[in-house]
């Protein structure tokens, strides 16, 4: 059994606990807030027995392995380095990091420490995602991938009423393209590898990035990404190679697929099963703790991305703030 603390409660650390309960080797011990009263009602509502409002006696705790985190984009790093440094295994919502000098910090400390470090990067462990690797040969020669993640907020509505939520404030690094953006480039590398190449262009609110698009160049194909906080797409993503194509109808997901070989009538894919992202991503953070190992190829992935990041960011004026730059972080060989 392994015994996990929560950081945030939000309504993706509701669908996480959701599906995390369902798990026979989970156990919700504790949670943390930044207000007693929330982390008193939080670990009322979902059966934890500890709570806590400092970080500190959290990483001190002897009776939590395991951290998920799903605060502020901000604070990814800072905290999860400070409970690594106790012998914490993390579990943090995408992005894991927005700078590449934060990724890094955090593999280093995962690595000094001994403990398994995932980004919980949702497509990766979708069954549809599995699906879509072996569908890939049957396309032939690669030569474009569009992926597309653009959906309305919901707090974009309180931001046009004069508000300030969360979601559109630039100094929590919340930019479109770290909440969404990601969900495009992360798989794309998965399947592909780290682009030569990016040029990018977004829209803005004021200094907040709310949109965006980049095209990705690798030998002989390119990548095409979008995603917005501002607007809706029915486009779906698409996988082009010189057999055919595959379809993805939403990319988060990674379903549903349809193969489209050229001078054939379109094929809908089924998925091999019906296990939700969470779960999944869940069950392999927890058999990672168990065999000691087994991550690298996803960290490997989520400091690519926070390289692409950081490109995209500088080519269209986005500041985000690093947090670990105070933080002694150095590899013990």
């Amino acid at each position: 059994m392994i015994r996990f603390a929560t950081i945030g409660s939000g309504k993706i650390v509701e669908q996480f606990l959701t599906e995390a309960k369902k798990h026979p080797e989970f156990q919700l011990a504790a949670v943390y807030s930044r207000t007693p009263e929330r982390a008193a009602e939080f670990a009322s509502q979902w059966g934890a027995t500890l709570t806590f409002t400092d970080l500190q006696a959290l990483a001190d705790c002897p009776e939590v392995d395991a951290v998920y985190i799903a605060s502020p984009n901000l604070c990814h790093a800072e905290q999860a380095i400070t409970l690594m440094k106790t012998g914490k295994h993390i579990l943090c919502e995408k992005p894991m990091a927005t700078t590449y000098i934060d990724c890094d910090g955090m593999v280093l400390q995962a690595h000094n420490s001994r403990v398994i470090l995932l980004e919980g990067m949702r497509p990766l462990f979708t069954p549809g995602f599995r699906r879509l690797h072996e569908l890939i040969p049957e396309i032939g020669t690669l030569r474009r991938i569009t992926a597309g993640y653009c959906q309305y907020s919901s707090r974009y509505d309180s931001y046009l009423a004069g508000g300030r939520p969360n979601a559109f404030d630039p100094r929590l690094n919340n930019a479109a393209v770290a909440d969404l953006g990601v969900y495009c480039i992360a798989p794309t590398i998965a399947l592909a590898g780290e682009p030569e190449r990016i040029a990018s262009f977004c829209s803005k609110l004021g200094e907040f990035e709310a949109q965006g698009a980049a095209i990705a160049q690798y030998p002989g194909f390119l990548a095409e990404w979008r995603w917005s906080k501002i607007a809706d797409s029915l486009l779906p993503s698409v996988i082009e190679g010189e057999k055919g194509a595959i379809v993805i109808g939403k990319w988060d997901t990674m379903s549903p697929l349809t193969l489209c070989l050229r001078g054939q009538e379109p094929k809908e894919i089924p998925p091999e099963d019906d296990t939700s992202a969470l779960y999944a991503e869940l069950d392999a953070f927890i058999t990672m703790i168990k065999r000691r190992g087994g991550n690298e190829a996803y960290l490997s992935i989520s400091l690519a991305t926070c390289r692409v990041l950081d490109e995209i960011a500088k080519q269209n004026k986005i500041t985000f703030r690093q947090t670990c730059w105070n933080m002694v972080v150095h590899r013990d060989e």
